[in-house]
């Protein structure tokens, strides 16, 4: 190839990718326009609707170029937790499935080391009547972050009150979790409060107990206590 041909191709070769950048970001353009549109169609002029609307433009504008990953992490929260509120006040699936992606988004990116994102998109996918996926999403931040109590808290509630799960089963989660971490004291009390509620007082005893190791001073364990030693 003459160098002249060669620079001809080399012309062609970067006409076709300022083509091309130019048609990905008219798709880009276009794809906002349209999902502007929809939305706004969506919420109406409801003024609560569009200030979360405008929380969600916000994020969506410095996610495009974030400074550094921090930023990026706080606003992929906030565009996942604010399509989360519309999708809750609207109870349209639109608003639903932009919430996920965002989490799942968010989970592909950062969720080995920041289980918010599966906490937020577990309690996303419960409201939205997805047990399976929401049971899917706590279990992995157990996985991810076995000492943290919140993911079991948030398992347990889903078995007990969503998925009508055996109090066995209930007791279990609890359970594993003080076994990894025995001093956290919100699963320490979501514990000792579960067992009472269900009359396994001895159980509840031992766990009350545990609390006020934990928390010597307060009055209302140490009543409890006597209260259930009252029972046995």
């Amino acid at each position: 190839m003459t160098k002249r041909n060669k620079i001809i191709v080399l012309i062609v070769v970067v006409f076709v990718l300022v083509g091309v950048g130019g048609f990905v970001s008219y798709e880009r353009r276009t794809a906002n326009a349209r999902e502007e549109q929809t939305v706004l169609q969506k919420i109406g002029d409801k003024k609560d609707l569009l200030e979360i609307y405008g929380k969600v433009k916000k994020a969506q504008s410095v996610l495009k170029n974030p400074k550094d990953e921090s930023e990026e992490v706080v606003n992929l929260l906030s565009l996942s937790n604010n399509w989360k509120a519309l999708a809750e006040l609207t109870k349209d699936d639109y608003f639903y499935t932009r919430a996920l992606a965002v989490y799942e988004e968010g989970i592909r990116k950062f969720g080995h080391k920041n289980v918010i994102y599966y906490w937020n998109g577990g309690g996303l996918a419960e409201n939205h009547g997805d047990f399976a996926l929401a049971e899917h999403y706590y279990k992995e931040s157990i996985r991810i972050a076995p000492t943290y109590g919140e993911g079991y808290i948030k398992l347990a509630e889903l078995y007990r009150f969503r998925m009508k799960k055996s109090e066995d089963e209930v007791a279990a989660v609890y359970k594993q979790g003080l076994g990894r971490n025995p001093a956290d004291g919100p699963l320490l009390l979501e514990n000792a409060a579960y067992l009472k509620s269900i009359g396994r007082f001895k159980d509840a005893l031992e766990a009350y107990q545990l609390l006020l190791k934990v928390y010597p001073d307060n009055t209302g364990y140490r009543q409890t206590v006597k209260e259930l030693e009252a029972k046995l």
